[in-house]
């Protein structure tokens, strides 16, 4: 199997040998498009093309159906298309600090997912459709515009959501073992009763609205205050 590292490589990649790539790494190149040669790479299993200045994903992307890590990170993208359902065997996304305000309905096809990082996006709800996504562990939601959890959201162990303007945590699984949270100034009860480690970043919330599950720690502005 054959890795890509440059846009030189890929131009002048042989097309016999195109069922061989399995990896393609064009992240920090201020590409502006997925480059059209990438999707009929059948057999592609990680495609790195971070940190760049993409805006749109191609309905082309539903050929990589063997794609199992993506990263779509610090770029332009404002929305996903319907075809992003079909990458069916993708086990890790990391779509961060883009302009995304909602995932379209097939996106809960990817029911391999086990870490999804769409921190840094201006999305507004996350749908009950979420309980698809049945393998999810990691969930990273940080600085966007959420207000509510799913109560669907289930086998989370790690969660990191600060930053958004919720109104309650009342949803969280009980799998949830790691949280962070920022700008609430309301009580803080009903946490995931296996919970380990709570990081906070609240400014208003004093320690005696919040009620800890037993064992777990918690940080405020990263600093242990007590460990029950």
């Amino acid at each position: 199997m054959y890795n890509v590292y440059s846009i030189g490589e890929l131009k002048n990649l042989d097309n016999s040998i195109s069922d061989n790539i399995s990896q393609v790494h064009l992240d920090k190149m201020d590409l502006t498009e997925i480059p059209d040669k990438i999707f009929t790479f059948k057999n592609l299993q990680v495609l790195n093309i971070s940190s760049n200045l993409i805006k749109t994903i191609p309905h082309k992307i539903s050929n990589l159906k063997n794609l199992q890590e993506l990263y779509l990170d610090k770029n332009l993208i404002t929305t996903l298309p319907p075809e992003f359902g079909n990458l069916i065997n993708l086990r890790k996304l990391i779509i961060s600090n883009n302009q995304i305000t909602e995932l379209p309905k097939t996106f809960y096809n990817l029911s391999k997912l086990e870490i999804l990082n769409i921190a840094g996006n201006q999305l507004t709800e996350i749908p009950d459709d979420v309980v698809k996504l049945s393998n999810l562990e990691y969930l990273y939601l940080r600085n966007n515009k959420l207000r509510f959890i799913s109560k669907y959201i289930s086998n989370i162990k790690v969660a990191k959501i600060f930053s958004n303007s919720y109104e309650n945590f009342n949803n969280l699984s009980n799998d949830c073992e790691y949280l962070q949270i920022e700008n609430l100034d309301k009580p803080l009860m009903n946490l995931p009763l296996n919970i380990r480690e709570l990081r906070l970043y609240l400014p208003k919330l004093k320690l005696s609205e919040i009620k800890l599950p037993f064992g777990c720690k918690l940080y405020e502005d990263d600093i242990l205050k007590f460990n029950i």
